[in-house]
């Protein structure tokens, strides 16, 4: 009996870190991506799924409207996810800049809040700004993903925790996300953001993953 429920656990933990990811990999192959049809500043959504975040969104707010990239090609939309701590009062000061805020009562989970804002994302390149940390279903998510990689350009997923000393990402909810996205950057700092402003930048000289 023991050696039954030790084997069980192995197989589970097995698939948790292996078997997940991979079939994640796989199936993301498979997904079809929309050919190439930009000039050299393309239209960008940046999606930002918060949850409590009240000590550093007004930072990264300030920082992505720093980007050096055209402002009439650029739309920062804020989903709020049931915050209790006044994230959204602090992302809604930004609307005359241009912000898009959409305050949810209630905690969903990352999934739900970019299944309601995925179409507000009229980009040509779309920009998630998440940690991925979330206590959703990641299938859930992966199929958020998937529509957007039918219907995005170009998929970047910004995480501020790979500033963290030894941050992998390892969380489910990377997992599933990861095989859909064409980048994976640090978003922990300005100068994190410069590379994303770079990026946004040479992309009509990189090519695109079909």
């Amino acid at each position: 009996m023991d050696e039954t429920v030790f084997a069980l656990s192995l197989l589970l933990l097995t698939y948790t870190y292996l078997g997940y990811p991979a079939l994640a990999w796989a199936r993301a192959a498979l997904q079809p991506r929309p050919p190439r049809a930009w000039g050299i500043e393309p239209d960008v959504t940046v999606v930002l799924a918060v949850h409590d975040e009240a000590e550093r969104i007004t930072r990264r707010l300030e920082n992505l409207l720093a980007l050096e990239y055209p402002r009439d090609r650029l739309d920062i939309v804020v989903g709020s996810d049931g915050s209790t701590d006044g994230t959204a009062d602090l992302a809604r000061a930004f609307e005359s800049h241009g912000v898009s805020v959409v305050a949810f009562g209630s905690r969903r989970g990352k999934p739900a809040v970019l299944n309601d804002l995925v179409p507000k994302a009229r980009g040509a390149i779309v920009v998630i700004l998440s940690d991925g940390w979330d206590r959703g279903d990641p299938d859930q998510l992966t199929a958020e993903l998937i529509h957007l990689r039918r219907s995005a350009h170009r998929l970047v997923w910004l995480n501020p925790l790979i500033g963290s000393e030894g941050y992998q990402p390892l969380t489910r909810g990377m997992a599933a996300a990861l095989p859909y996205c064409d980048d994976f950057l640090a978003a922990h700092n300005v100068q994190a953001l410069d590379d994303l402003g770079r990026l946004l930048a040479g992309l009509d000289r990189r090519p695109t993953r079909v």
